[in-house]
């Protein structure tokens, strides 16, 4: 309702608004998005930042920890997102 009064009110465009469907599945988090989940509690830009060069020091063996779960979380999507399109409601 708040985006088709902006519509109305002409901050937007009705063209541009899409409606999400809140039953379609999430997109899972990349390896990296884990590791931040994981590494930081609030941290700002520049931890952020000192977060980014941690990453980018890991070793594989440690990156490989994030990047199963990150596949395993994508195989996961990907199931119920074949369930989803099955059911019809995708576009």
């Amino acid at each position: 309702k708040e985006a088709i009064w902006q519509a109305r009110q002409g901050l937007t465009s009705l063209r541009k608004l899409t409606f999400m469907d809140p039953e379609r599945p999430r997109r899972p988090p990349n390896a990296f998005l884990l590791f931040l989940a994981q590494a930081s509690s609030g941290t700002d830009v520049d931890g952020a930042q000192q977060l980014g060069q941690r990453w980018k020091s890991l070793g594989a063996e440690e990156k490989a920890i994030y990047e199963q779960e990150a596949a395993d979380r994508r195989r996961a999507y990907d199931e119920q997102m074949a369930k989803y399109r099955a059911s019809g409601r995708a576009e």
